[in-house]
C-alpha cells in the first residue's frame, strides 16, 4: 500500500488514509491523524486470540515459554474441574489442579503487570486454603487421638471431639471460601466479560454448597459423634454411615466445577481480552 494509511480500531487492518470504512472488516474508520515527523508509532494491538501472531501486527508479545506455561496451566485446571467432583477420583483432579496453578505462576510475567498481580493473589488464596485445610485435618486427628483411649470414658471423649470439631469446622469453611476466590483470580485478567461472569457464578455456587454443608451435614456430624460415644464403648457405625451422605453431598460440586470449567476453557481458547492486548497479548485479529 502506497502513501499514508490508517489502522482499523476493530481488526487492525490497513486502509487508505482518506477511506471512511475498513477494507478488511467494513467497520468505520477514524479520521486520519495529522502528519507526524520522525518514525511512526506502532499501532495499538487489538488481538483477541493467542494461537499465533498476525503478520505485520507489531506490538509486544509474551515470550513463548510464558504463553505455553499459561496455556498448560489452564488445561490442567480444566481437567481438575472436569473430574474434581467425582468421589475418590477428585484426589487426582486436585493434584492436576495444583500442578496447573504452578504452571500459571511460572508464566505469570508474560501478559503484563495486571495479570501478574492477579495470579500472585490467586496463588496466595489457594495456598492459604491448602494450609488451613491441612491444619484443620491435623487438628481433628489430634483431637480424636487425644480424646479416645481404651480405658477412658466414651462420653467425655465425645464431648471433647465435638468441642474440637466446632472450631476446626469453622477453619475449614474459611479455607474453602478463600481458596475458591483464588480460582476466580487466577485467570481474571485474561478473561472477557462473559468468562468473568462464569467465574463469579462458579464462586457463588461454591458458597451455596458451603452453606448447605453447614446447614445439613454439620448437625449430622455432631449427632453421629454423640451416637458413637453414647455406649460403654465407642461404636464407629454411625460415623461410617455418615460417610455415604458426605460422598453424595460432594457430588453436588459438579455445578460450580462445570461453571469454572467453561470459564477456564473460554480463557484458554480466546486468550487475553482486547483491552489487555497492549501489555502483551498474542493472537489473530478479532472478527
Amino acid at each position: 500500500m502506497n502513501g499514508p494509511a490508517v489502522y482499523c480500531p476493530s481488526c487492525g487492518g490497513l486502509s487508505e488514509a482518506d477511506a471512511r470504512f475498513c477494507a478488511r472488516c467494513g467497520g468505520p474508520l477514524p479520521s486520519a491523524p495529522p502528519a507526524a515527523t520522525g518514525a511512526p508509532l506502532p499501532p495499538p494491538v487489538t488481538y483477541r486470540r493467542w494461537d499465533r501472531l498476525a503478520p505485520g501486527s507489531g506490538g509486544s508479545t509474551p515470550s513463548s515459554p510464558d504463553r505455553d506455561r499459561t496455556r498448560t496451566g489452564l488445561l490442567l485446571l480444566i481437567l481438575d474441574f472436569a473430574i474434581g467432583w467425582i468421589p475418590y477420583v477428585s484426589i487426582l483432579g486436585g493434584l492436576l489442579g495444583l500442578i496447573g496453578i504452578i504452571f500459571l505462576w511460572l508464566g505469570r510475567r508474560g501478559f503484563g503487570p495486571r495479570h501478574h498481580r492477579y495470579v500472585n493473589a490467586g496463588c496466595l488464596c489457594v495456598l492459604f486454603g491448602i494450609v488451613a485445610a491441612v491444619v484443620a485435618a491435623l487438628g481433628i486427628v489430634v483431637a480424636v487421638l487425644s480424646s479416645v483411649s481404651p480405658t477412658g470414658n466414651p462420653q467425655a471423649a465425645g464431648a471433647a471431639i465435638r468441642s474440637s470439631l466446632e472450631s476446626l469446622f469453622v477453619v475449614g469453611l474459611v479455607a474453602a471460601v478463600v481458596s475458591s476466590l483464588g480460582y476466580v483470580l487466577l485467570p481474571y485478567a485474561l478473561a472477557d466479560r462473559g468468562s468473568r461472569r462464569l467465574l463469579w457464578a462458579g464462586y457463588a455456587a461454591l458458597m451455596v454448597g458451603s452453606v448447605l454443608v453447614v446447614v445439613y451435614l454439620w448437625p449430622l456430624i455432631l449427632n453421629a459423634v454423640t451416637q458413637a460415644t453414647a455406649g460403654p464403648t465407642i461404636n464407629a457405625a454411625p460415623v461410617q454411615a455418615l460417610q455415604l451422605r458426605e460422598t453424595l453431598l460432594d457430588s453436588f460440586q459438579v455445578v460450580p466445577n462445570m461453571l469454572f470449567l467453561v470459564a477456564y476453557y473460554r480463557v484458554r481458547r480466546n486468550g487475553p481480552r482486547a483491552e489487555d492486548a497492549s501489555v502483551g497479548a498474542v493472537g489473530i485479529p478479532s472478527p
